[in-house]
């Protein structure tokens, strides 16, 4: 199945771990056992120190080695990675991972020490015993010491990260170097609502997950942080965008507080992990830009506009309505109409699948295929689908209402949302200001203004209550 020299590499520690740690089991049990006779256990670690400290310090240093090479070995050998398989499958595994259980040795250290403390809070202080498990606590914090120097994790840590493995059940997330940053509720805006997620921050990637009970959660995408972007949102109060090379979406928090911890804590986790990928890749290839403008088109999946922030497709500006319906485009987000997202393109990040886009991602991405003289590009050439559609009538806008889109980022004055009140009462709505003229939008994200009013010679005054 496997050379005995290459299993040896992988499992040479563990015989020596196993030995001391039942050492260390039945003396304490013995000593549990005859309490009255000897009513101390703090020396039976203290004289096992040396040991102690010398095999976990080995293993520790040596873990991520062994992890390496038992992955190497399970690629090499389709027999071994068989058996692995089906030793994984079975009930005693509980759906936990080979490298799991390998990890278990380095999870009891951190046990020992609550063990130790827990004993330290119940014993008289004044007592020779208090004195000697003091001492052994100190040594259990000398190994941590080497645990944490080793594998980046302080002991804090390697507890918190050990709590969520429970949540997640079968999906691993303690590797060697991992740090956990934040966790907490967010909410995800979908194409018509919001919805309440659980995200994990770590220090190589952001876990998005699902609640399956209170206690238990299911991952739905581990998106790692190379790559990563983090859009604030200008428009909207607490809102802001994370944008990766596979999936990309809009979310908001409960206060600007929450907001603001967010948005640095993923910043900051981005940028040190691309410091930390620039030992291994040049510059070039970690892009590490916060705006829309690095989104290449095709590239990187796009945040998708939330249904209700636009009454118009953005491409023709023709008005939704029951039977006219919105669609989105898969290569830039937007919220078109059926006519004006008819044609399919192959996207980079669904690998090549084509997809729905409007025209002018469309137009875009074929005149870049066309351009290129590679291979790849002719052959994906035939992927473009271009349908014939009959063009509906469009409908008469004036030139001054398309002079700025609702959701405008450039030279603004001021934009949001302002209650207007009209022949029917009060109406929610979008206004932007710009060079002395007020625009006003019946969502945030209409490409032209249902009007505009010049507020040069206007005063503003308040209405009395």
């Amino acid at each position: 199945v496997i050379p005995e020299a290459e299993l040896l590499k992988i499992v040479s520690s563990l015989p020596q771990l196993l030995s001391l740690n039942e050492d260390l089991y039945n003396d304490l049990k013995s000593r549990v056992d005859h309490w009255a006779d000897n009513p101390k256990i703090a020396d039976v670690i203290i004289k096992k120190v040396g040991p102690f400290l010398k095999l976990y310090t080995t293993y520790i240093k040596e873990f991520e080695t062994l992890c390496l090479h038992l992955e190497e070995c399970r690629n090499r050998y389709p027999k071994f990675a068989e058996a692995i398989n089906e030793f994984e499958a079975l009930p005693i595994c509980k759906s936990l991972n080979l490298k799991h259980y390998m990890l278990k040795p380095v999870q009891r250290i951190p046990q020992y020490r609550l063990l130790l403390q827990n004993y330290l809070n119940n014993i008289d202080v004044t007592s020779e015993e208090y004195a000697d498990s003091q001492r052994a606590l100190r040594i259990i914090e000398q190994v941590l010491v080497h645990t944490n120097d080793t594998l980046n994790l302080v002991s804090d840590n390697l507890s918190k990260l050990l709590q969520i493995q429970s949540k997640l059940g079968s999906h691993e997330i303690i590797k060697p170097g991992r740090k956990f940053l934040r966790e907490g509720e967010l909410f995800k805006l979908s194409r018509k609502e919001m919805q309440l997620r659980f995200f994990i921050l770590l220090s190589d990637c952001l876990l998005y997950t699902t609640y399956l009970t209170m206690s238990t959660l299911k991952v739905n995408y581990e998106l790692p942080l190379l790559g990563m972007k983090v859009q604030t949102n200008s428009t909207e109060k607490y809102e802001f965008s994370i944008i990766t090379s596979t999936r990309s979406f809009t979310l908001r928090a409960r206060s600007s507080n929450e907001y603001g911890d967010w948005v640095r804590s993923l910043q900051s986790a981005i940028e040190d992990n691309n410091q930390r990928q620039l030992t291994f890749a040049t510059a070039r290839s970690i892009d590490s830009s916060n705006s829309y403008d690095s989104l290449k088109l095709g590239q990187e999946a796009p945040v998708w506009i939330q249904d209700k922030r636009t009454t118009m497709c953005q491409i023709c500006t023709a008005e939704f309505t029951m039977t006219f319906r919105r669609h989105h485009c898969r290569s830039c987000g937007k919220v078109v109409c059926s006519k004006c997202s008819s044609n399919k393109a192959p996207l980079a990040y669904i690998q090549f699948r084509c997809a729905r886009v409007c025209k002018q991602c469309f137009d875009y991405l074929l005149k870049g295929i066309i351009g290129s003289i590679s291979y790849l590009d002719t052959t994906l050439i035939g992927l473009f689908k271009k349908y014939d559609c009959n063009e509906k009538t469009k409908r008469f806008v004036p030139q001054r209402l398309k002079e700025v889109a609702g959701d405008e980022l450039g030279d603004i004055t001021s934009s949001g949302w302002l209650m207007r009140r009209g022949r029917r009462g009060w109406k929610r709505l979008w206004f932007v200001l710009k060079d002395s003229v007020l625009y006003e939008y019946k969502a945030s994200h209409d490409v032209v203004a249902h009007r505009s009013l010049p507020v040069l010679g206007y005063t503003v005054s308040r209405i009395p209550p």
